[in-house]
């Protein structure tokens, strides 16, 4: 199955953040904060502490496949 990647509408919608600031999470331009780390656990299920595990290397890419997965399932409704 192909993956699609979600527009950034889409998680804006369900963090409650700008568009510009998930293109720039998204793109690696800007670190997640703790807070934003506890919104995305919130928004998407995504724990902090996995989160963290990430955060010193390859947090964007991380976070870019979990809302892959997360667009996939919502959209197998």
């Amino acid at each position: 199955m192909e993956s699609h990647n979600p527009p950034h509408r889409w998680v804006s919608d369900r963090m409650g953040y700008t568009v510009p600031g998930v293109s720039m999470l998204r793109n690696g331009r800007r670190n997640p904060t703790l807070s934003t780390m506890r919104l995305i656990e919130s928004s998407f299920g995504w724990p902090v502490t996995d989160q963290v595990e990430y955060a010193e290397g390859d947090w964007t890419e991380a976070f870019n496949k979990m809302l892959r997965d997360k667009y996939e399932e919502a959209n197998k409704r």
